[in-house]
């Protein structure tokens, strides 16, 4: 009875009995019932409510009642701009309404709701601390403003905004759509047209990795990029391509870059970890995520370190744990039922990425089982062509003013050039030298080459950079230039300057301990303004020294040009690339540069300065010096004749002087009251001595 007069007298209520609602209230001071245990009373005694309050009048103010005693009825209440614009991509259609034109409610009613425990009222708010931060409400138990009623803020009528039915949904799929609209919203919130595609790159990587399937994935992030004007990218942007990319083993950026790009936007962090957790990204992806960056391997020695992959491919570093305890300190996930750091998590995980047999480089060759290859390939693609046409103007900076018009010379350095590329994973066993004035393309010889080898390229400029005790940076070279970076005179940087290059194996010392031997790769080019720069012995045969000529020193037009041509997009790198690969090393031999006029000069610059100080000096078998004025005549002999390395300390010389001069003989005499001593230096043996420093 009370229904009928319901019905007849409120039609505003009459939409909500055509789809089966019938359990209404009425709403006295706003949205206020406005009287007691309300929650409680039949949908009878609610109607009569209504009526008695309305005194049949045709407009009132009522509320729908929700949750498992009222038909299991579920309200999804859109709060935010975002929420608004996209709640028709994520949530099926169902009977909705609004006000002033948007549609705000969607009202469900839930299958499978079950009682206390289950699906219950939920607001998805991204971050606690501020109520502004509400995108959306899952409303599963108290009363929701009906349509007809006016709003009590705005005076606005809210509205019907559909013919459709109430829909009935499960309660899981529910909850797990109203998560994605949240994500979805918060996402769109802080989309910015300059990020957005690494940021969906970044998405579709962490929800592939977590489980999603590609459809899934896909339909998710459409509706984003197409409420942010971008729907160019839905084409592109395909999660089964990345799903490919990781199969192949390629990398894929994904949770850690995804929380840079969120965390550093309007909504911080806390945005971030919401996102993760309404879409389920975390510890289900946290192995994946870390693995695609991050690997365990053993070091020699039986150390162990951390390998990071630098997103991009740009190079390899290793980290100690705390480090990496450090990078993974804010982020945590839930493991055995207690929040734990990611580091631990992926530490701890029996699917952490390792490798038990450590880390290798072996250029053009694949890693061994358990073995992690630095080696990343060439950074251009070869171009076929006749030989030498494409990169003439490098081929002939080489030829005539690198190598001085010397076909010989310029076969042999084509050979050094032609085994980098041909032969990557072995030591070439001679390095190239190249000495000449400022501007005159020494430098460009090196770099224009290692441009064929990407990150597998480096340019030095000190000395402790090419021969110091820490050389991680070298790890992954197959070639490095030492500008200007001369070994200085000592006999310590010798020898390791004449490992690195002839020495099949080579030792990698990180600092902080981690160290480990890799195959020695290095193809070691030298350029200097300085007249002595490697210690070129009377039989040695490590060096090819060439001193470069003028040639188009000064004319900036012309480096401007071969930089140009000898590049990815000039054509001339893939063009070289072509023809060293093909080039034939048929008798060429590393360890057998030509001699050149520049490497005698290095001769008599080098061991031999010794010699030609002591025949300048004119010393004669027998003859005395004190050994403080023998120095000091040493010392201004060495800088009058160029030593712009410095002079050794007197302590330093005298050890030269007793390993060339083993018969001299050194002694001390008193020459004051307080027991100073000066000493004094004999000479013996002279020629012999000679014969056996020489060889």
């Amino acid at each position: 009875m009370v229904a009928k007069r319901l019905r007849k007298t409120l039609p505003q209520i009459e939409a909500l009995y055509d789809r089966g609602v019938k359990s209404v209230i009425p709403l006295f001071d706003g949205k206020n019932p406005g009287y007691g245990q309300w929650q409680k009373v039949t949908d009878e005694e609610a109607q009569e409510r209504v009526w008695e309050w309305s005194g049949g009048v045709e407009k009132v103010n009522y509320g729908i009642r929700l949750g498992p005693a009222h038909g299991n009825l579920c309200d999804i209440d859109l709060d935010s701009k975002e929420a608004k614009l996209l709640a028709k991509y994520y949530l099926p259609p169902t009977a909705r309404f609004g006000r002033g034109g948007v549609c705000t409610h969607y009202l469900y009613r839930v299958l499978g709701g079950g009682g206390k425990g289950g699906f219950s009222s939920k607001r998805f708010q991204w971050d606690k601390r501020d109520e502004k931060t509400v995108m959306l409400e899952i409303r599963y138990s108290g009363q929701t403003m009906g349509p007809g009623s006016h709003h009590p803020d705005t005076s606005e009528e809210i509205e019907w905004m559909s013919e459709d039915a109430i829909a009935e949904i499960d309660a899981e799929d529910l909850y797990g759509l109203t998560c994605q609209l949240a994500a979805a919203s918060l996402l769109l919130r802080d989309w910015s047209a300059g990020g957005r595609d690494e940021l969906a790159l970044c998405l579709l990587g962490a929800m592939v990795r977590s489980g999603w399937s590609d459809e899934d994935a896909d339909s998710f992030l459409e509706p984003i990029l197409v409420e942010s004007g971008d729907e160019e990218s839905v084409k592109r942007l395909k999660a089964s391509r990345l799903r490919d990319e990781l199969t192949s083993g390629g990398r894929v950026p994904g949770l850690p870059r995804l929380r840079e790009l969120v965390s550093g936007g309007g909504v911080g962090s806390a945005g971030f970890e919401r996102v993760v957790e309404w879409l389920e990204l975390g510890s289900a992806s946290v192995i994946e995520e870390m693995n695609n960056e991050y690997a365990v391997c053993k070091l020699i020695g039986g150390g162990v370190a951390i390998l990071h992959e630098e997103v991009g491919g740009s190079g390899v570093s290793f980290l100690d744990q705390r480090a990496l305890a450090l990078l993974y300190a804010n982020h945590r996930v839930v493991s055995g039922g207690r929040e734990v750091t990611a580091d631990k998590y992926w530490l701890g995980h029996p699917d952490r990425r390792e490798y038990r047999r450590g880390v290798v480089f072996r250029p053009g060759q694949p890693a061994g089982e358990g073995e992690y290859n630095l080696w990343s390939g060439f950074a251009v693609a070869e171009e076929e062509g006749e030989w030498g046409v494409g990169w003439e103007i490098y081929h002939d900076h080489l030829r005539d003013n690198v190598c001085g018009g010397d076909l010989e010379v310029f076969k042999w350095l084509l050979g050094w050039m032609a085994h980098r590329v041909q032969r990557p994973w072995e030591v070439p066993q001679s390095a190239v030298v190249l000495i000449g004035e400022r501007g005159d393309g020494k430098s460009s010889v090196f770099k224009i080459l290692g441009r064929l080898f990407g990150r597998h390229y480096m340019s030095v400029t000190q000395s402790s950079q090419l021969l110091g005790k820490f050389n991680q940076h070298l790890m992954d070279k197959v070639l490095v230039l030492a500008d200007e970076a001369v070994w200085g005179g000592s006999k310590e940087s010798e020898g390791v300057l004449k490992v690195l290059i002839s020495e099949d194996k080579r030792t990698i010392e990180i600092k902080g301990g981690a160290i480990f031997e890799v195959e020695n790769c290095l193809g070691v080019g030298i350029c200097s303004n300085n007249d002595w720069v490697v210690p070129v012995g009377r039989h040695e045969r490590r060096f090819l020294v060439l001193r470069v000529g003028r040639g188009a020193g000064g004319d900036l037009d012309f480096w401007d040009r071969m930089y140009s041509v000898m590049s990815v997009s000039g054509g001339g790198l893939g063009r070289m690339l072509w023809d060293l690969k093909r080039f034939s090393l048929e008798g060429w031999r590393g360890n057998r540069p030509p001699m050149t006029d520049a490497a005698r000069e290095q001769q008599d610059r080098g061991v031999e300065r010794w010699v030609q100080f002591l025949r300048e000096l004119e010393i004669q078998e027998g003859e005395e010096f004190w050994e403080d004025v023998f120095y000091e005549r040493y010392v201004a002999w060495h800088h009058g004749h160029g030593g712009k390395w410095g002079a050794e300390t007197q302590i330093v010389f005298y050890k030269q002087v007793q390993r060339m001069f083993p018969w001299a003989i050194r002694t001390r005499v008193k020459v004051s009251s307080s027991g100073g001593r000066r000493g004094r230096i004999k000479f013996t043996r002279v020629a012999e001595s000679l014969r056996l420093f020489m060889g």
